[in-house]
């Protein structure tokens, strides 16, 4: 069992302007499991990053590398990330049970 007593905010990109700048769906929230933690990952070219920050999120969550990611932590700080690498952690059953987002 994950207790998710955090919220963050996942905004989509769905395309670019005429300037080249990001255009995101407005935000969803969700409970999540904040960490911080500093972790070597891999992005999704293979290449070895680090991560400052991880959450737990329950279930299947479309997540996208050019996603933006907001948290704001208890003492009010503002952290805007974009993932870094994201996998689903399957049950017994091969049910996916939570997705962990690396930041």
């Amino acid at each position: 069992m994950i207790i998710t007593n955090q919220i963050i905010q996942i905004e989509h990109k769905t395309g670019e302007d005429k300037y080249g700048e990001p255009l995101y769906m407005l935000p969803v929230q969700y409970e999540a499991r904040v960490t911080d933690k500093i972790e070597e990952v891999k992005n999704q070219l293979g290449k070895e990053v680090i991560s400052n920050m991880h959450f737990l999120l329950k279930g299947l969550v479309k997540v996208g590398y050019d996603d933006k990611v907001t948290y704001i932590n208890e003492n009010g700080d503002v952290f805007v990330r974009k993932p870094l690498s994201y996998e689903p952690k399957r049950g017994l059953g091969g049910q996916t049970v939570y997705t962990k987002v690396y930041c």
